[in-house]
């Protein structure tokens, strides 16, 4: 069962090269995910650390341009992989990157709503 604040490798067949990637769940229902990268590629991102997220490898940065949003069938295939959930955020970094998803030009207002909504909300834990 797939949580906001999960984070999966879903393959994104929009990368060059196509792979899998790492990907936050911001809305379970909706399938919306931000993507993580290693480097700050592209504006507007924000950094995680590897000391606050026990499933990071190192140091990484969420990319704040869009939610993504992929198929249930990506998704199961993805959940199906014996490693995911590669992990979760915890209620403090989750706070911090919806913090920084309030201020960035990149995401439309619903989208920083919906971020704001989910990664702070009562039910997270």
């Amino acid at each position: 069962m797939l949580r906001v604040g999960d984070v999966i490798e879903i393959f994104h067949s929009f990368t060059r090269p196509k792979k899998p990637k790492w990907h936050i769940c911001i809305c379970d229902q909706r399938r919306l995910f931000l993507r993580i990268n290693s480097r700050p590629l592209w504006p507007s991102h924000h950094e995680i650390y590897e000391e606050r997220n026990a499933f990071l490898e190192h140091d990484s940065f969420v990319e704040l341009r869009q939610l993504l949003c992929f198929s249930e069938q990506a998704i199961a295939d993805a959940l199906r992989l014996s490693k995911n959930p590669l992990g979760r955020m915890d209620k403090t970094e989750a706070r911090r990157l919806a913090m920084t998803a309030r201020h960035v030009p990149t995401l439309n207002e619903e989208q920083k709503d919906l971020i704001w909504q989910n990664l702070t909300s009562q039910s997270y834990q």
